[in-house]
């Protein structure tokens, strides 16, 4: 889904054991609008779902410097943030774009399967 307030993403991978460290998953000049030429720098996670085994998976917001969005482990599992208002961008110099880092993979044994609905915010912390 992508438009003009909200995406979602769905990021899987089965390890090889080597890992990931802060691979951009989310870069948002591949989802913005056609219409906007300009990029969502400003967005907020407002619910996701995984499932993990075997691992850790960290996401982080792309900025100068980075900043942990939230780190996942264990079984299925959903959260919805939208109660509270997402969890905001707070990477200084945001470029909007979401990093992905593994942590103690097994290869052959380790995957994840996370879903990510973002809501979408241009030029303020306020969207």
């Amino acid at each position: 889904m992508n438009d003009t307030r909200n995406f979602v993403v769905k990021l899987t991978n089965l390890s090889d054991g080597t890992g990931e460290t802060f691979i951009k998953k989310v870069d948002v000049t591949q989802f913005q609008p056609q219409a906007l030429p300009i990029p969502w720098t400003h967005m907020k996670l407002w619910s996701y779902a995984y499932d993990i085994k075997q691992m850790n998976v960290g996401l982080f917001w792309e900025g100068v410097p980075n900043q942990p969005l939230i780190i996942l482990g264990g079984f299925a599992n959903a959260v919805d943030m939208g109660f509270a208002g997402g969890i905001w961008n707070n990477a200084t110099q945001p470029t909007g774009n979401v990093l992905l880092s593994t942590y103690n993979q097994v290869a052959g044994q380790s995957s994840y399967t996370i879903i990510l609905h973002f809501k979408k915010g241009a030029g303020t912390p306020a969207g």
